[in-house]
């Protein structure tokens, strides 16, 4: 008896961490980049790919696109948070490759992650033309 009850206090823990911390259980989050469509930043062709590891409050991105910035143009990385349209700015792309690391304290709100076209030397601090971009799966966007 005392086992079962150890046993069901212990996965009971587990669930209700889960359910409190979804960093605990969200780890290797892997997709595609796609291309603009319909408005949206993303639901085009596939231009690229994503991975976001999540360890507590440590953040590290990783993408890659399979497209070249036109001359005087370079890639930059944004998450968006779709409830507030708060942008964060992840930094640019040296040779299509995003690679961004932060300790942050909710990764979870932000749904949305874009790569954009900027101007080189661009001093407008919002995202200037989508060109590809990934709807975050859950937990993100919560």
């Amino acid at each position: 008896m005392t086992r079962i009850l150890w046993a069901a206090l212990v996965l009971g823990t587990i669930a209700f961490a889960a359910v409190l911390a979804p960093s605990a259980v969200a780890k290797g989050i892997l997709g595609d980049l796609t291309g603009p469509a319909d408005g949206a930043p993303f639901g085009g062709d596939v231009v690229g790919s994503y991975r976001i590891d999540v360890h507590g409050q440590r953040v590290a991105i990783h993408a890659e696109v399979d497209l070249e910035a036109q001359d005087g143009y370079t890639f930059e990385g944004w998450l968006i948070d779709m409830q507030t349209g708060y942008k964060l700015s992840l930094g640019t792309l040296d040779d299509g490759t995003l690679r961004f690391r932060q300790t942050m304290v909710n990764p979870w709100t932000y749904g949305v992650l874009v790569i954009t076209a900027e101007p080189i030397g661009d001093l407008d601090p919002n995202p200037a033309m989508p060109v590809a971009g990934a709807l975050l799966p859950a937990p993100f966007g919560q």
